[in-house]
């Protein structure tokens, strides 16, 4: 039964202070599972400790390097124009999931900085499919960076779809 405040009679303070630390217990355990079932793959430790855990992440450095590795063969008076802009924004799109994790305390922070990586991902697109236009890469690479771009994106959209569960 309720007095007129709402609180029920016979349950003590402590009761209400254990009750709300198995409610909070038990909210980050569902949080921690919510991140693993997003993230799945095999072999995969379903607590994720750093941005570095993330596949999404993971996947993006190794575009990053792979990016930089094919821009090496650019012509060199593209050194400041198209291999400056690919490289950049392949290395912004990591950049912008390791701020976003250290935000993820402010849900709209969080969301910002993961928009800005879907951004990024975008732009990188933009420059492969130039640099492929301008025949800097062959078609094969050309097809396996959109290949991984788009895995990429599709791993970020679902975090950006689900981004209140990796807030606290």
């Amino acid at each position: 039964m309720t007095d007129r405040l709402g609180v029920f009679s016979g349950v003590s303070a402590k009761g209400v202070v254990a009750c709300n630390f198995l409610c909070k217990a038990a909210f980050q355990t569902l949080k921690s599972f919510q991140i693993f079932i997003l993230m799945n793959s095999p072999n995969r430790n379903p607590i994720v400790r750093s941005y570095r855990d993330l596949e999404v992440y993971k996947s993006a450095f190794r575009l990053q390097q792979e990016v930089f590795k094919i821009s090496k063969k650019f012509p060199r008076e593209e050194m400041y124009s198209m291999t400056d802009q690919v490289r950049r924004s392949s290395r912004a799109i990591g950049a912008n999931m390791a701020e976003a994790w250290a935000k993820r305390r402010y849900e709209a922070h969080f969301l910002s900085k993961l928009t800005d990586s879907d951004g990024e991902l975008q732009e990188t697109t933009h420059w492969i499919d130039s640099a492929f236009a301008c025949e800097y890469i062959t078609e094969p690479q050309h097809s396996r960076l959109l290949q991984d771009l788009a895995s990429i994106g599709s791993m970020l959209g679902k975090m950006i779809a689900t981004y209140q569960s990796f807030c606290y």
